[in-house]
């Protein structure tokens, strides 16, 4: 299953996944520019910063979305965006929304290259919302339809 060579374990732990759908980077420009607005509204550090531009503009990006709900019974979705470094070993970038009575909730990044999650490390954000980042969710939503 393509999935399970994927997910991380934030990706799954305490949570119940719904679907999992690959989105195709040459269909998806609006929606990759939505994320791409998002990203530049929060603050990084020099190295973050390079890493998200690089992968971002990486002709071999791959783009999932992968609905859940959580623990808590919140519905969620993580925004999954990387590429391939070595069989099946992945550089990845997750933003996970989660949404209470309909509305955005929680906010969290995880910027991830597969040689620093090897060592059990990675950045983890839990940054406010931005009118970017509920642009993002507002998008996503209008996609609801299609998943």
């Amino acid at each position: 299953m393509r999935e399970s060579n994927w997910l991380r374990p934030w990706n799954e732990h305490n949570l119940k996944i719904l679907d999992f759908v690959e989105y195709s980077v040459k269909d998806e420009t609006i929606f990759l520019q939505k994320i791409k607005s998002a990203l530049k509204s929060r603050e990084f550090t020099l190295e973050d910063n390079e890493f998200i531009g690089s992968l971002l503009n990486d002709e071999k990006l791959q783009f999932f979305v992968v609905s859940h709900i959580n623990s808590s019974n919140l519905n969620g979705f993580t925004l999954s965006l990387g590429r391939e470094t070595s069989q099946k070993k992945f550089d990845r970038i997750d933003i996970i929304l989660e949404e209470k009575s309909n509305r955005l909730d929680s906010i969290t990044l995880f910027i991830n290259p597969y040689d620093v999650y090897t060592k059990n490390e990675f950045t983890m954000l839990s940054p406010k919302t931005t009118p970017q980042m509920q642009e993002l969710y507002d998008y996503k939503n209008t996609l609801e339809g299609d998943i």
